[in-house]
């Protein structure tokens, strides 16, 4: 009789064996495994709720010579027109959960807006759209579901191929190379299925990325650090599940961090600075560039390079549309979005509780103290880049108000050149596991009523993981030196 464990070694190995052999198909044809049959399953199961209707004389249930008020009864989506001296404002209100995200005006064309993504939107209206007799005047809006970011991307793509600007008119709250990234899948149409085999693509270069460079740092072991971050349930999760960009970010973070382990200092700069100029979570590596051996001048050298870069694509918007550039730069440094907190961070769980500020003003000068003395004591021990943007990345990930699902991803570039020394393949693993299930416990509602302390469990659990985790890579650096 067969013994079945040996049978099981013999298909590991063979799998094994084929890998190693040939890693560039076996990692497309597991992706392709993966990938498709969940984008294709779920673009079928969830469908994309959107309609379109008129406003016009019919549907005028107020008018006076400075208001005019709609109401289309089939949706009860409300439009206020307020006009006066020749301009105007529309303000078009839909269901929660729903967003106006194009208005178009009969006889003169698409009107642009850079309100922010609301149930309830506003677009300006010049004298030359306006016309003599706005009471006459027939508006075609068209209404998206709030399931994913897909519309604020398809948005942001075909506002960009058909001409107009960032930031002045449409709403973008990022810097403005990651929008470059959304004319591909705009102009193919924009569909959720097209978004998630976008997403899909980039989580299939990420381990391509990850094997060709890692192969030339760890050997054979670069492979599995591919299947690792590629196959890993949080990137298989952020690509075509919540249909999120920072898989793109991710891929940042992997070629930043391997440059840097190859020596290529300036090269690892500069793709910092383009990181930064797309999200500007890339900062978090910027302490990395300036650690290590190397003359000042050279560390000074390569923070100018990363700092241009974004400075340079960045001032052009910032002179043409000041006030939308603000808004995005008030919300990446203070997680201010002008809007109700999102994501799964425990604070933004304590926020709806309503035990903040209280809470934070007591707790967090504490902790601050104590990261900075941990900081303080690894600075002097000349800690190695990699550490460095391990460590900001742990400290973002712990204390900003508005961290969403697929920010944990930026862990796994850095699990690739840790792995060796710990095992924390587990631990990313329960990792990924438990932010999946903060962002479904978020989906069905439980982020309020008796509910929350579901989130409120997870969340703290996740940060106990991340202090695990951090606590066991400073541990074997500590007695590895």
């Amino acid at each position: 009789m067969a013994d079945p464990v040996k049978g099981n070694l013999s298909i590991v190995e063979a799998f094994t064996g084929a890998v190693r052999k040939n890693p560039f198909p076996a990692l497309v044809i597991l992706w392709a495994v993966v990938y498709l049959p969940l984008a294709f399953g779920l673009s079928a199961a969830i469908d994309e709720d959107t309609y379109e209707l008129t406003l016009d004389g019919e549907d005028i249930v107020f008018g006076s010579d400075r208001v005019i008020i709609y109401y289309d009864r089939e949706t009860s989506v409300k439009g206020t027109f307020l006009f006066e001296n020749g301009s105007g404002e529309l303000s078009i209100e839909a269901e929660e959960g729903y967003l106006p995200m194009r208005l178009e005006l009969e006889g003169y064309g698409k009107l642009y807006t850079a309100d922010l993504y609301e149930w309830n939107r506003t677009w300006e209206i010049d004298g030359e759209a306006m016309g003599d007799d706005p009471g006459n005047s027939t508006w075609v809006v068209r209404i998206e579901e709030k399931v994913t970011d897909v519309p604020f991307y398809r948005d942001r793509g075909r506002t960009l191929l058909e001409g107009k600007l960032l930031y002045r008119d449409v709403a973008t709250l990022n810097p403005p190379l990651i929008n470059i990234f959304w004319l591909v899948p705009a102009a193919l149409g924009g569909s959720f299925l097209v978004f998630r085999l976008y997403f899909a693509m980039f989580a299939l270069l990420g381990g391509l990325i990850t094997h060709g460079l890692g192969s030339r740092l760890y050997g054979k072991r670069g492979i599995w650090a591919a299947l690792m971050l590629m196959l890993n349930p949080l990137t298989v999760y952020s690509s075509v599940g919540a249909v999120q960009d920072d898989v793109i970010v991710m891929i940042g973070f992997i070629l930043v961090l391997m440059l840097l382990q190859m020596g290529w200092r300036r090269s690892s700069s500069a793709v910092l600075g383009i990181g930064m100029a797309s999200k500007i979570f890339t900062i978090l590596l910027l302490p990395g560039i300036l650690m290590g051996e190397g003359k000042a001048i050279d560390k000074l050298k390569r923070l100018s390079i990363a700092l241009l870069i974004p400075v340079a694509v960045i001032l052009p918007f910032l002179l043409l549309a000041p006030e939308g550039v603000m808004n995005f730069i008030r919300l990446y440094f203070t997680g201010d979005g002008g809007g109700v907190l999102h994501g799964i961070s425990l604070w933004r769980y304590l926020i709806d509780l309503g035990l903040l500020p209280e809470l934070v003003l007591s707790v967090l000068p504490v902790l601050l103290v104590l990261i900075g003395a941990s900081l303080f004591l690894r600075f002097r021990t000349r800690m190695a880049p990699i550490h460095a943007g391990w460590i900001f990345t742990i400290l973002f990930l712990l204390f900003f108000p508005k961290v969403h699902s697929g920010y944990y991803l930026l862990l796994l570039p850095f699990a690739i050149h840790l792995i060796r020394g710990m095992d924390i393949n587990r631990s990313l693993l329960i990792m990924s596991l438990m932010i999946i299930g903060l962002d479904l416990a978020n989906g069905f509602g439980w982020n309020e009523g008796p509910m929350i302390i579901v989130p409120i469990i997870l969340s703290l659990s996740l940060m106990g993981a991340l202090i695990y985790i951090y606590g066991g890579v400073s541990v074997r650096e500590a007695f590895t030196r």
